[in-house]
């Protein structure tokens, strides 16, 4: 592959052309100086390059081909390579007439032109940040009058942050259109700018994501977000960032770039593409048509284990680019700079780390440096690796702050306005009263106050009235993001003697409050205006969030201005104590109640305060001050800025422009947390609800193993939709996925109903599954056979329905129970039925009938796409005649049996006949066709998005008992077969939804695939258990208690013993056990089992799930296990002889028999097999 590069980057130098040469590739280089990379890393090998050609221009020559195209050697080229901004449009003009792939010229000129890129996302709906260009001082003052204060003034083709500036008044506005025309001093010649129009944006504050992705023939290939460090308002260098990024609104933000290259009709080109992801969503900062510059590339190689710069050739050269796996690991950039200009005195490195992947300085004694404006004036980095984004951080702060840079400061410089990152000059300064929240509560937490009020400016002193220590991370988050000074004010006296210090150091323009108790304290502090609005002093406190349900009008008060912003609904709340607000898409004045809103400038006029936000409730006689978390992630959802941000620069003066609320509804859910103390064993990790593209805003989940005692809220979302219904279903989608797993500091009752004998709640040590300290446990069953102590144990029989009701209504009524649990299929609707009766957690009726009936299971497999059999509830015989004729046999089997109890296969209509005449109830059995495939059984434990399970083959059908024959499986060691398995036990977990629980799942195995025969959602019978044991280290019963009790089933979870079971079961017909030796298997069996004793009488079994003996074999060969199954079918010898019979006789009369016929009473050819 030949490749042409057009320049090469300062940063990463010759590297690339390392990257390709070593890839296999000729590289050819064009560059317009090649000086300028003498110091630049790889410089030395740039003999690697076949050729580097240098012209006299690379910046927007456009017939650059035909002079170089005689000088690229013999072999044609394949593609074109461009990293640099300036080279974009001529690399693209290159391509095209080389006849190469590549993006067109009309696209990349389109991204490198800002104005142009906005007018196209305007068109298509995209984004709603505010415009102008401006060709003149005197157009772009206008332009940021009309715009509002802050905004942003930059060049319309600039990069680098090169003349970009945030300014909060008019004169900064004039100084910075003067910056932007100029090219910066620092950059090469080469790669400046020439003057432009500028372009003048709204300020907006929230978190700095750049997407990185390749676009191929119009597919997106998406390595990730990265997130930049967090920066100062006023600041527009990057310090560093990480990747992967994990932030609110991750969906959104995939969803608007999705849209973002669609608009711009991106076809064949890597993108690096800026955002801004406010609390209120998503906006572009700007579209590169190429790859992250700097650092950065090297930072996804390291991240995602892959050449990037491998990809950029395939992409150049129109060959298919891999598809992109999931990250290996987070890689944090750290860049080194300088605050103030001067001189390099001495350069010291640290030693190396194995986290450091890059440490580079490229600065030596005698080198001048910049104060940083612009990301020119850095002068090294740091990439530095781990396994989470908090290692890789940590890592990278601690390498940077390990290099010693000294520098010798110029004795004249300006350091008021030289001093980085803090150029905030210009700013206003807001003095914000800030109080704690507590956790789970509706007030307005001090983080979104913060996130929210950068948007107003960039110098914020913050006076803080709770305990100085819960102030730290509060204080951290502050300081990288905001000039001013942190002061602590337990009190009131306190406050003002802060105050007046503070005005004595600087100005203050205005004190505010974002929680009542704040805006109270804030109108006290000199009768400064309170945001978002306090009460009359002798105001009753507001309601509590959800007592009083109904309509919110939502207001700004300014002086004698009352301005509407719109209304929500807070509807009733439910009977856990979760609640919802709604704000619903466009509601015109004729549908609200008559007079509302002037009723709610009435109240807001007699009782709220001189300016800031209120709500009224329709009917009250008073306002609310300001907003709590409720109404603030409602608003942020519904509006283009944080309406504490706007209400922040009202009360500046700054001139607001009120957005209009954007289309459609919003809905807020407040999710309560459970009554009393308890401790957090599983909440959803944010990442999904951050990836849901409708998400608005989350409030992240507590987290595992915190103890919480009386929080209101565990769960706080916001999302957007068309309309009250579209949220309502996102909602619900959200919230099926969504769940708080929580431990009860009193022990939580678990009530087994249990027919076992003590087997599923005991291990093989004797110690309890559920651990006494943790579990209140109570049995109702069969008398315990090998038992762990219990609180409380029932003889009684269980599939006594009205008995067992009885006993679990008297155990509840001393101490409720929580959980409730059984492993037998028989149990499961009862037991369904008692956790709907106690409100206790686990499957409920529906899911239960769904893995019961055999014609909802149908239902829900046909629903989900699942092959099955043909088939359907028998309500008269017209249906089984039908697949008699049309299969050649048909399966009768009852609806809610397991076991292959009832099962019949007719193969003529003789056969048919008989059995409509024996055991034909309408309604009651299903008639399916026969398929005819060996049967194989799937056994599973799926816990929380984890799933676990194996997958073994019948040797024979599951009636095999009835005609005196072992029933044997084998697990198989066809990959295939295992294949298929796996998709299986997917799609049945997705059609049932199921996050936790215990699966015994039956197919066929046909050529083509398997065909699904029944769900069960408990333990299967036979060897099954111990094999799973014996191959995945989880016993199944366990897994199914320890479930249903709200645990975890690793928990018990041990080493297998082998990669492959298999299992046998030989039966029992009536009579006496005469004999019985297994001793040519018995050693080699992990799992040994004899239902009764020499000598004993025996009922004949009746159901293949139990027998009189059980062997289980495991080993890493499936062949050995199958040697030891077939030995076992074979060698293990029984005798039972019929009650009165004489001595040494069989039932049929023979002498001597053995397990050939595990159990020699001869039994009726059945009309037909189990299928």
């Amino acid at each position: 592959m030949h490749i042409v590069m057009l320049e090469v980057a300062l940063t990463r130098g010759f590297g690339f052309v390392d990257d390709l040469v070593d890839a296999g590739a000729e590289v050819s280089v064009i560059v317009e100086d090649l000086r300028v990379y003498a110091g630049v890393p790889g410089f030395e090998n740039r003999h690697r390059a076949a050729r580097i050609i240098e012209v006299p221009s690379t910046r927007d020559v456009l017939d650059l081909a035909g002079s170089v195209r005689d000088r690229l050697g013999p072999n044609p080229v394949d593609g074109v390579v461009c990293v640099t901004e300036h080279c974009m449009p001529t690399a693209a003009a290159l391509a095209r007439d080389l006849g190469v792939p590549g993006e067109s010229l009309e696209t990349v000129l389109l991204m490198r032109d800002k104005a142009a890129v906005r007018a196209r996302l305007d068109a298509a709906g995209l984004g709603t940040l505010r415009w102008r260009t401006a060709g003149s001082a005197a157009e772009g003052l206008a332009a940021a009058a009309g715009l509002g204060y802050p905004l942003v003034v930059k060049p319309n083709a600039g990069w680098a942050s090169q003349g970009v500036t945030v300014a909060w008044r008019p004169e900064q506005v004039e100084r910075a259109l003067r910056a932007a025309f100029a090219p910066p001093a620092a950059a090469p010649a080469a790669f400046a700018p020439g003057p432009d129009q500028v372009l003048l944006e709204e300020f907006r504050f929230g978190r700095h994501i750049s997407a990185e992705l390749l676009v191929q023939d119009g597919r997106i290939l998406f390595y990730g977000f990265s997130e930049r460090l967090p920066s100062r308002p006023g600041t527009t260098a990057e310090l560093g960032g990480h990747f992967p990024a994990e932030f609110e609104q991750r969906g959104a933000a995939r969803e608007f770039v999705r849209e973002v290259v669609e608009a711009l009709g991106v076809r064949n080109s890597p993108m690096h593409i800026e955002l801004l992801v406010t609390p209120t969503g998503p906006e572009l900062l700007e579209v590169n048509g190429r790859i992250a510059g700097h650092a950065v590339t090297r930072q996804l190689e390291l991240a995602l284990g892959r050449s990037v710069t491998a990809d950029l050739a395939a992409l150049a050269a129109g060959r298919p680019v891999p598809e992109v796996d999931e990250p290996v690991a987070a890689v944090a950039l750290r860049q080194l700079w300088s605050p103030y200009p001067g001189t390099v005195r001495a350069v010291a490195l640290p030693a190396a780390a194995p986290e450091v992947a890059e440490l580079r300085v490229g600065v030596a004694p005698g080198d001048r440096v910049r104060a940083l404006d612009c990301n020119y004036d850095r002068y090294g980095h740091v990439l530095a690796v781990g396994g989470t984004v908090a290692e890789a951080c940590a890592a990278a702060d601690r390498a940077a702050a390990a290099v010693r840079v000294e520098i010798e400061r110029d004795a004249t410089a300006d350091t008021a306005d030289q001093a980085s990152p803090d150029r905030t000059d210009g700013a206003p300064h807001l003095l914000l009263v800030l109080d704690p929240a507590a956790e789970g509560s509706a007030e307005l937490a001090p983080e979104r106050v913060l996130a929210a009020l950068g948007g107003a400016t960039g110098r914020l002193s913050v006076l803080w009235t709770g305990p100085a220590a819960d102030a730290a991370p509060l204080r951290a988050r502050w300081e990288r993001r905001y000039a001013g000074e942190w002061l602590d004010a337990p009190d009131e006296a306190a406050a003002h003697r802060a105050l007046a210090a503070l005005r004595e150091r600087r100005p203050v323009d205005a004190v505010l409050g974002c929680s009542p108790g704040a805006a109270r304290l804030a109108e006290l502090l000199e009768g400064c205006p309170a945001l978002p609005g306090a009460p009359e002093p002798q105001a009753a406190p507001a309601s509590a969030p959800g007592t009083a349900p109904g309509l919110r009008v939502v207001s700004y008060l300014d002086g004698g201005t009352v301005r509407h912003l719109g209304v929500y609904e807070e509807l009733p709340a439910e009977p856990d104590g979760s609640r919802s607000l709604l704000w619903r898409a466009g509601p015109a004045a004729a549908e609200l109640p008559a007079g509302l809103l002037e009723r709610a400038e009435a109240a807001a006029r007699r009782t709220g305060p001189a300016r800031g936000l209120v709500r009224y409730p329709d009917g009250a006689d008073r306002v609310l001050p300001g907003l709590d978390q409720d109404a603030r992630a409602l608003l942020d959802a519904v509006f283009p800025r944080p309406v504490l941000a706007l209400a922040a620069t009202a009360a500046l003066g700054l001139g607001t422009v009120w957005p209009e609320p954007r289309p459609g509804s919003a809905l807020v859910r407040v999710l309560a947390a459970p009554p009393g103390r308890f401790r957090v064993v599983a909440a959803p990790e944010p990442g999904p609800l951050r990836d849901e593209p409708a998400v608005a805003s989350v409030d992240a989940p507590p987290a595992a193993g915190r103890v919480l005692d009386g929080a209101a809220v565990w769960l706080r979302y916001a999302v957007t939709g068309a309309d009250a219904a579209a949220c309502r279903a996102v909602a619900a989608r959200v919230e099926s996925f969504t769940a708080l797993r929580h431990e009860s500091l009193a022990r939580t009752h678990v009530l087994l109903v249990d027919r076992s004998g003590g087997r599923a709640w005991t291990d093989e040590d004797g110690s309890a599954v559920l651990p006494a300290d943790r579990y209140r446990v109570s049995v109702i069953g069969a008398p315990p056979v090998l038992a762990a102590p219990v609180d409380l144990a029932h003889q009684a029989d269980p599939f006594d329905l009205s008995a067992l009701d009885s006993a679990a209504d008297a155990i509840h009524a001393v101490h409720p129970v929580d959980r409730v649990s059984a492993g037998s299929e028989r149990l499961l609707g009862p037991v369904a039925e008692l956790r709907s009766r106690y409100g206790a957690a686990g499957d409920d009726r529906d899911f239960t009938r769904s893995v019961r009936d055999k014609a909802l299971m149908k239902r829900v497999a046909r629903a989900a796409g699942i092959r099955h059999a043909p088939g359907g509830v028998l309500h008269e015989p017209a249906l089984a005649r039908e697949l008699l004729a049309r299969y050649g046999a048909v399966v009768l089997k009852p609806r809610e049996l397991s076991g292959s109890q009832g099962v019949a296969v007719c193969r003529d209509e003789a056969a048919l006949d008989r059995w409509l005449r024996e055991r034909f109830t309408p309604g009651q059995q299903l008639a399916e066709a026969f398929v005819d495939a060996p049967m194989c059984h799937l056994d599973a434990v799926v816990h929380d998005g984890s799933l676990l399970w194996d997958v073994s083959v019948y040797r024979r059908d599951t009636l095999a008992f009835t005609r005196g024959l072992p029933l044997s499986s084998l697990a198989p060691d066809d990959p295939v077969l295992r294949a298929a398995a796996g998709r299986l036990v997917e799609q049945v977990v997705e059609a049932w939804r199921i996050r936790s629980g215990v699966l015994h799942v039956e197919a066929f195995v046909e050529p083509d695939g398997l065909t699904l025969c029944e769900v069960a959602a408990r333990p299967g019978g036979g060897g099954i258990v111990p094999a799973f044991r014996a191959t995945r280290g989880v016993d199944l019963r366990h897994a199914k208690v320890l479930i249903d009790a709200g645990d975890s089933p690793w928990r018990l979870r041990r080493d297998p013993v082998g990669a492959y079971a298999g299992w046998t079961v030989h039966y029992a017909s009536d009579g006496r056990l005469a004999e019985f030796d297994d001793s040519a298997v018995a050693a080699a069996a992990v799992h040994r089992a004899v239902a009764g004793r020499v000598g004993e009488l025996l009922p004949a079994s009746d159901f293949s799930g139990t027998g009189l003996s059980t062997h289980v074999f495991a080993a890493d060969s499936a062949a050995r296990v199958d040697e030891l199954v077939t030995l076992a079918e074979s060698a293990v010898r029984i005798r039972i002889e019929p009650v009165g019979a004489t001595a040494g006789a069989t039932a049929d009369g023979a002498a001597d028999a053995t397990a050939g016929g595990a159990a020699t009473v001869p039994v009726p050819e059945p009309a037909g097999v189990a299928r």
